[in-house]
């Protein structure tokens, strides 16, 4: 929701938020910039979670697709051949030879000791996310329901072992572009993961339901 301040402060923010508190108070005591928390307190009041759905939607609403093809298209406009060179350019610019020394200084600036150790915290947080653990669970019964193992699903998509390891622990979702292909493989109705949420939230739409898909190609199978 802000940036570079550790989640456990995020929290405090929110906290004192709920409370009713103004901008000032905040500031004083969670010890945030006034700054910060005034960009905070003015995205809530939007409906918005964080600082990257925001300019996600501004993009939308500038024509965009996503984010990142905005930002594309913002770094050439500067006259930069794509978005990490401006962000070499900025990097540069900060003092720092490149863009992993400037990402390791971040890391250890929010109290890791190591980027290894950082990917490590943002994957179990991963984890914890409902459609990660849905989509987990999903290939492991279809695996299981088709006889097939996950290195059999990694030769067919392509990738490696471990990846598929990542995306059955949770700790990853593959790319949308990836999705439909992952589903097919599984024999399961969907494009992308979109489409798995809408289905889980209303099982009776076109697309069936997860419960209801597996239990009537069980039915198929017997038959």
């Amino acid at each position: 929701m802000l940036k570079r301040i550790s989640d456990r402060v995020k929290r405090v923010v929110e906290r004192l938020y709920a409370k009713g508190l103004s901008a000032v108070e905040i500031a004083m005591k969670s010890d945030v910039p006034y700054a910060a928390v005034h960009r905070y307190i003015k995205l809530r009041q939007k409906g918005f979670k964080s600082y990257s759905e925001y300019r996600g939607d501004l993009a939308r609403q500038r024509g965009f697709k996503s984010l990142n093809e905005y930002e594309e298209y913002a770094a050439r406009q500067k006259g930069f051949k794509s978005r990490t060179a401006y962000s070499r350019s900025l990097v540069k610019k900060r003092g720092f030879n490149s863009l992993n020394d400037y990402q390791e200084y971040l890391i250890i600036k929010r109290g890791f000791g190591s980027k290894s150790e950082y990917e490590e915290h943002l994957a179990k947080k991963r984890q914890q996310k409902a459609i990660n653990q849905r989509l987990s669970d999903l290939i492991k019964r279809r695996l299981n329901k088709l006889g097939k193992t996950q290195r059999w699903l990694a030769k067919q998509l392509e990738i490696t072992d471990s990846t598929i390891s990542r995306y059955m622990q949770g700790r990853f979702i593959p790319q949308k572009s990836s999705q439909r292909r992952l589903f097919k493989m599984l024999k399961l109705p969907y494009k992308t993961l979109d489409d798995l949420v809408e289905d889980v939230k209303n099982p009776r739409t076109k697309v069936q339901g997860v419960l209801g898909f597996l239990s009537t190609s069980k039915i198929r199978t017997q038959n």
